[in-house]
């Protein structure tokens, strides 16, 4: 056999030339775990829960979608410092829609107790009971359905009777509302606002004799200005549930508490300004003479009172102050322990605080910030007040809890504890500059913080 002179090259020296010249594989990459990220969860969530008492509903979103455990945490928190928020949902071309259309209410939705459906959409009540089903109800709301029907209501009857506060605004009551209604065992409120009546299912006051251990509010505008007169019905329901102390009537009803002997703790009454008020207030004034109601509430129209004679109110706790003079107020309602007013004015303010020495309650609508000092510094009565508004902080820049509590401790060694509730832009802006602050006298909320349990209050902030 012929050989040629190239001397033959072994295998295994081959593949080890080759794989010299290759390239080697890529190493394995290892992320480490940055240590700022240890360390915060390395946080208990008692720690973690007060960090988010320094956030942004935007931020404690962000929060909630990095890991399981901070998701668990921010919708607690969410679900027990926001306990007033509501989510609405209606339909657009046949899709369903949330509101506020916020990051939040997507992300929290499942947090919720507070939900109003808007419309007779049946494609919305069904979305609501999927979604909702199983969760334990604070306020349920129908809102803007005029065409209900049995099969509506039949959709979100788990919910609707397991709900503490239920609200038919601008609808009509369909039959099979009435049937659900009698075994609404935890109904607390029930507000029936402008309804159009339907007669498609039996006795439409059958619900009205039933016995409802835990009701104690009736908002009732149950059919609007069509027929202003009550059914009898209703006399058997306050008698049948005598825990039933808080009725709102508009001021034409006020005949139907006087002759049906109905005992009430708390009146709220609606007044439109086409109405005699002097002769409404002399009503009011019997009806306090007489032991039919304790205290009452007025709201409404109220701008007649500026010109009427009235009678010495004293059974007057709280009013809705819009369209009254100052002067009017302080000179026929000093008394006043719950008051509603927009104020435009320091000096507006400091008439009012010096005024009225017994105000306990404030819910206020004001230009600057800085107009709640008078009220701070002058009133050892009040507890409460309630912003609605955030624009007004841009002129607070220097308004700290410091400032607030040295004010209230040098006016008075014995007032009681104050509480201010803001928007969370304005919360969140006095929070950080207070950083340090001893809070013994005056202390700050947001808004989402607040509850109340005073049916005249209630109608001010969610009616």
């Amino acid at each position: 056999m012929k050989t040629t002179g190239a001397k033959p090259v072994r295998r295994s020296l081959r593949l080890s030339m080759k794989t010299k010249h290759s390239p080697s594989p890529l190493p394995k990459i290892v992320r480490k775990k940055k240590k700022h990220a240890i360390k915060f969860l390395a946080l208990n969530d008692y720690c973690i829960d007060e960090i988010c008492e320094w956030l942004p509903l935007k931020s404690l979103v962000a929060l909630g979608m990095t890991c399981r455990r901070l998701q668990r945490i921010s919708s607690s928190y969410f679900r027990r410092r926001y306990p007033v928020h509501q989510i609405l949902i209606s339909s657009s071309n046949g899709k369903i829609q949330l509101r506020p259309k916020k990051t939040y209410v997507r992300r929290f939705k499942k947090n919720f107790r507070n939900i109003m459906i808007y419309g007779d959409d049946i494609n919305v009540f069904e979305y609501t009971a999927n979604k909702f089903k199983g969760i334990q109800m604070k306020r349920v709301g129908i809102f803007r359905a005029n065409n209900l029907t049995e099969t509506h209501i039949s959709c979100i009857d788990g919910i609707i009777k397991t709900a503490e506060i239920i609200k038919i605004n601008h609808s009509s009551l369909a039959g099979g509302l009435y049937e659900t209604l009698k075994h609404c065992s935890n109904m607390k409120y029930l507000v029936l606002k402008s309804l159009t009546e339907c007669t498609l299912h039996g006795n439409k006051n059958d619900w009205l004799l039933q016995e409802y251990s835990e009701l104690k509010y009736l908002y009732w505008d149950y059919l609007g200005k069509q027929t202003p007169s009550i059914p009898g019905e209703l006399k058997v329901l306050f008698e049948r549930n005598p825990n039933l102390k808080s009725l709102y009537v508009a001021a034409e009803n006020l005949p139907f508490i006087r002759d049906n002997n109905v005992k009430m703790d708390n009146l709220i009454v609606k007044v439109n300004n086409a109405q005699n008020v002097e002769l409404i207030c002399n009503q009011l004034t019997e009806l306090c003479h007489q032991e039919a109601i304790k205290s009452f509430y007025l709201i409404g129209e109220l701008a007649a009172m500026n010109t009427a004679m009235l009678p010495n109110l004293i059974n007057l706790v709280g009013i809705c102050t819009k369209g009254i003079r100052i002067e009017k107020i302080l000179t026929s309602f000093p008394h006043l322990k719950i008051i509603e007013r927009e104020i435009s004015s320091q000096r507006e303010a400091i008439q009012l605080s010096k005024g009225l020495i017994n105000v306990e309650e404030a819910y206020l609508t004001v230009t600057w910030l800085d107009f709640i000092v008078p009220f701070i510094r002058y009133t050892p009565t009040i507890s409460k007040i309630y912003i609605d508004n955030t624009t007004a902080m841009k002129h607070a820049n220097k308004l700290n809890l410091f400032e607030l509590n040295r004010i209230r401790k040098k006016n008075f060694s014995t007032a009681k504890n104050l509480t201010i509730y803001l928007k969370e832009e304005a919360y969140l802006e006095i929070k950080r500059m207070s950083i340090g602050c001893e809070c013994n006298f005056v202390s700050i909320k947001s808004i989402g913080n607040h509850v109340t349990n005073n049916a005249f209050v209630y109608t001010l902030l969610y009616n």
